[in-house]
């Protein structure tokens, strides 16, 4: 059978036994491509039902202008130029706290230039790529997903400006788009990707998340986004981060030192994200979460200080792209609330009802 699965087409209803090869056990062919000989087969073939997150207009001719090596960056802000909103969102994004600019910026060319092609491009496709909301996808919930990817991303900036390993505003853009296999997984295959969410029980836990998605699709999202940001020309060091993201510490992504940093600084993005999401973190959560900075080599009183700047930051954000947000609490009183419900959960736990014996012998 030459059609795409189950797992990727919705009209397919053949199950995950009818994928693989009875006699040999392997996984068949499809499309006359092994199904796990590469992540770039998978890829194609998902992006051949033309379904997947595209970027169009003008982020669509800011990606074809700089995939020309020699194009200039007045080159791109006549481009950006040409559309008044991408334009003021990029203004924006220029002047805003996150920037940390000791003057205003009025100009495109300005702004292009401050922020650089890598930064530009990617804005403009988060900006595109966030205006396309797929089909109803049960459990997927678009603006949440967008909500997350902010704040991951601006955490991702102040991470790296710490550590001082990578550009902000390029750990900014790959931590904003280093999700988007998510969003793909819920414009191809909904109702496929609905029971997914639905077996992804612990938010917490993205290796779980990818668990899933391989079970069912053979790829999973950070694999697929991988493959979408090489589409769209996207840097070959973002690709590799964000196609290890959920195990950094993978024996193939450590003979590429920054690739590997910059995974670690998305994964550590996420896991703050998810708190800031989270109107009742628990303590173990956030003890994972310095735990991880530490091995980024930021120490926990940093820690801190970088999440209580992130969670004002995220509002900032998200008044530029136009996604919720919520007020999260500083770091000392979410701990310090995590703890009083886990002391509290204990106390409850230690309060027994006195057995039918008990109940007698008092008598």
């Amino acid at each position: 059978m030459n059609q795409m699965s189950v797992a990727v087409a919705d009209a397919h209803h053949e199950s995950r036994a009818d994928r693989y090869n009875p006699q040999s056990g392997q996984p068949r062919k499809m499309n006359g491509v092994n199904m796990a000989d590469s992540s770039r087969a998978l890829y194609e073939q998902l992006k051949a039902t033309n379904s997947l997150p595209t970027p169009t207009g003008v982020a669509m001719e800011i990606l074809r202008v700089t995939n020309d090596d020699n194009c200039t960056l007045d080159e791109v802000a006549s481009v950006v130029e040409l559309d008044p909103a991408v334009a003021a969102k990029l203004l924006k994004f220029v002047n805003s706290p996150l920037a940390a600019l000791s003057r205003q910026i009025v100009s495109i060319s300005k702004a292009v230039g401050l922020l650089g092609l890598h930064a530009v491009k990617s804005i403009a496709l988060g900006f595109s790529i966030m205006a396309q909301r797929p089909e109803h996808c049960t459990g997927f919930d678009h603006d949440e997903f967008w909500s997350e990817c902010v704040a991951r991303a601006v955490t991702a900036r102040h991470a790296a400006r710490e550590l001082r390993n990578f550009a902000p505003d390029e750990a900014f853009t790959c931590a904003l788009l280093c999700q988007t296999g998510r969003l793909a997984f819920a414009a191809v295959a909904p109702a496929q990707y609905a029971q997914v969410m639905h077996e992804w029980t612990d938010k917490d836990d993205e290796a779980k998340l990818s668990e899933l998605e391989k079970a069912r699709f053979e790829i999973n999202h950070s694999a697929l986004a991988a493959e979408m940001m090489a589409d769209w020309h996207l840097p070959e060091v973002f690709c590799d981060a964000v196609r290890y993201q959920d195990d950094p510490s993978n024996g193939e992504i450590r003979e590429l030192p920054r690739s590997q940093q910059l995974a670690r600084i998305i994964k550590w993005g996420g896991m703050v994200s998810q708190a800031m999401l989270n109107p009742s973190v628990s303590a173990t959560v956030l003890d994972k979460i310095i735990d991880e900075s530490g091995s980024l080599g930021i120490s926990p009183d940093d820690c801190q200080r970088i999440f209580n700047t992130a969670r004002q930051d995220w509002a900032s954000m998200g008044s530029i792209f136009e996604v919720g947000t919520r007020e999260v609490l500083p770091f000392e009183e979410l701990i310090e609330q995590a703890r009083t419900r886990r002391d509290d959960l204990l106390t409850d736990d230690q309060i027994q009802p006195p057995s039918p014996e008990a109940i007698q012998a008092a008598r």
